[in-house]
């Protein structure tokens, strides 16, 4: 074609809606077929044409073009593997992190409930994580009441007790009793440590500015506790159906990441 970056289409093949479609570099043009045929594309081409004549030379550094062709570039014509999804299941793809327990007390009984709504918002010396909870849950409530939590993070062996925990509401139920899930003091907070979880991390509430928008809440974690002889380390993540995914396969990159050595070295 003379160009090797772009396609040119001259005008009657414009018109007639025949021409090919091209792609160079890893960039698709779009078939004429599909934006031709009104007489509304010809005020669009003949001065799309006269500017490229024009400018093409500068910004290409290419030779002119003639007055009757025009470059019509799109990335990406199609992806014909892909199907549209429904607005409501795009979550599935996004939910962040894993599947934890948060632990409230209200009136001296403790409390436990599953959630994987959840984000780091700030590290370092000061962490802060965001959550989202239900309105409708017991726990949303109290948590507001009181302040404070306690993120249980809990592994794959536990995964069938997280989603009964899920299944029933603290307002009838004892769930660590149920469950068989045994309360610690903790160091700061008065809520519990969750003892068979991995992890524990005792927060208070540092923002509620959009509780009443998003039902969402920032905690700043002021005490964190790791049971070193834990030895199940697979966390499990929910994928939005009732299905789960569990912690597989560790990537060890950390001599790439050079720009971010002060994390490596914690």
């Amino acid at each position: 074609m003379g160009f090797h970056q772009y396609i040119v289409f001259p005008l009657i093949g414009i018109m007639l809606g025949n021409i090919p479609l091209y792609t160079m570099d890893n960039i698709y043009v779009l078939t004429i077929k599909e934006i031709s045929y009104t007489i509304i594309a010809s005020f669009v081409i003949i001065p799309l044409t006269l500017f490229m004549n024009r400018y093409t030379p500068f910004l290409l550094g290419k030779k002119k073009l003639i007055e009757s062709e025009l470059i019509i570039i799109l990335t990406r014509r199609d992806n014909h593997n892909m199907k549209e999804l429904k607005l409501s299941h795009a979550y599935k793809f996004i939910e962040p992190g894993p599947v934890i327990l948060v632990v409230t007390l209200d009136h001296g009984r403790p409390n436990l409930m599953a959630m994987s709504y959840h984000m780091m918002i700030e590290d370092g010396e000061r962490p802060l994580i965001g959550c989202m909870l239900g309105s409708w849950d017991h726990s949303f409530g109290t948590l507001l009441k009181t302040g404070e939590c306690v993120l249980a993070v809990p592994t794959v062996e536990l995964a069938s007790k997280i989603v009964k925990i899920g299944n029933c509401s603290g307002i009838e139920t004892d769930k660590f009793k149920t469950f068989g899930l045994t309360s610690v003091s903790a160091g700061i907070v008065k809520v519990p440590l969750v003892d068979e979880c991995l992890a524990n991390l005792e927060c208070r509430i540092a923002d509620t500015s959009l509780v009443d928008k998003y039902n969402f809440i920032v905690l700043e974690v002021v005490k964190a506790w790791i049971d070193p002889e834990h030895k199940e380390r697979r966390l499990i993540h929910h994928n939005g159906d009732g299905t789960f995914a569990v912690d597989g396969e560790i990537l060890d990159l950390r001599d790439t990441m050079v720009r971010w050595a002060d994390y490596i070295q914690r």
